[in-house]
């Protein structure tokens, strides 16, 4: 089992620029194992951004990223290659290929990735497909599944090479409440059973408070609050009380939130 005070991921000084544009402004912060941590803030304040950084979707400005005690650099080195193995990410959409099975889409990485004999990949994509309550749907295709069920299975995809690091980008979006509750029980069940640190992108207060250990806070590309929720929710002004109370924050905050949410879905 991994050391739940090693810390997994290290992040030192980042800055993320989108033309002259900062959009991360000298975030520091540490993920460590067996945690679920999330990363949470208004609209536009850099949640995926950090996310993308940390998995090597967006090259920092400034800063450096670790994983396991190495550095990310260039994503296309064998080496680095080789350290994003080690982690799964499940996407805001699903990502699921619609002209393959939920058998094929789960499959897919081992199939790229390793040279398993088929019977011992098959066993593979079904015991993942059951750890996320999903046993009888291997060979439907994702237009034949609900939304909760193609974020299940993208979730078992992002599973399937047994990664330490999972990353979650708004796993609730699209979601009816109960069924976004059922998913946040589904989480927090994956990571005990498989001592996996989560680390999810999300606005929804009620999976916040469910599934969080720690959390972050971002406003406007800088790093506001790292630390316990309970803690957070005690803060009785700023940005985090606004959050957190739903306040409509002053005008010059929402034009500021607009700006970077347009950014934002450029990239």
């Amino acid at each position: 089992m991994p050391d739940s005070q090693h810390p997994l991921v290290k992040v030192q000084d980042l800055i993320v620029k989108y033309g002259e544009r900062t959009v991360l402004d000298g975030i520091t912060t540490q993920f460590n194992a067996s945690e679920i941590r999330v990363i949470l803030g208004t609209s536009g304040c850099g949640k995926t951004t950090l996310l993308k950084s940390i998995i090597g979707l967006v090259k920092p400005f400034a800063g450096r990223v670790t994983l396991f005690d190495r550095e990310m650099k260039d994503p296309d080195e064998p080496e680095t290659v080789k350290l994003l193995s080690k982690i799964g990410v499940l996407f805001q959409n699903g990502a699921m290929l619609g002209s393959l099975t939920v058998f094929d889409n789960i499959a897919l990485p081992l199939n790229m990735h390793t040279q398993l004999h088929p019977k011992v990949i098959e066993e593979i994509v079904h015991t993942k497909l059951a750890q996320v309550d999903m046993p009888h749907a291997a060979y439907l295709f994702p237009g034949e599944l609900s939304g909760g069920m193609r974020k299940r299975a993208a979730l078992a995809r992002s599973l399937v090479m047994d990664p330490s690091l999972l990353f979650c980008d708004e796993p609730s979006a699209g979601l009816d409440p109960v069924t976004s509750a059922g998913l946040d029980e589904l989480l927090l069940k994956i990571r005990d059973i498989l001592s996996i640190t989560i680390v999810v992108v999300t606005h929804e207060l009620m999976s916040i408070e469910k599934i969080s250990d720690k959390i972050i806070f971002l406003h406007k590309g800088k790093l506001l609050y790292d630390g316990l929720f309970d803690e957070a929710r005690r803060i009785d002004s700023g940005p985090i009380a606004d959050f957190f109370a739903r306040t409509e924050p002053a005008e010059n905050d929402t034009e500021s939130s607009r700006l970077n949410l347009t950014v934002e879905n450029i990239i």
